[in-house]
């Protein structure tokens, strides 16, 4: 799921499938989650890092991003 905050309780904004790639955009501080922007989005999402396998570059030099209230 792609939620509009990293968070589980966070507003579900869209789906990804298995084998769908995606650019990351941003971080939490933490890192346990990623923004993302989907085509048919008209705001990033988050998804759960560890739902996610990074096949290039380096997720720690990603932006860290103040998540906003949905």
């Amino acid at each position: 799921n792609l939620r509009a905050a990293p968070s589980t309780d966070a507003e579900v904004v869209g789906k990804l499938e298995k084998g769908d790639q995606i650019t990351l955009i941003g971080r939490t501080g933490d890192g346990t989650w990623y923004q993302t922007r989907v085509e048919g989005t008209a705001k990033p999402g988050w998804i759960f890092g560890k739902t996610l396998e990074i096949i290039s570059g380096d997720p720690a030099t990603l932006p860290v991003v103040e998540p906003s209230n949905p």
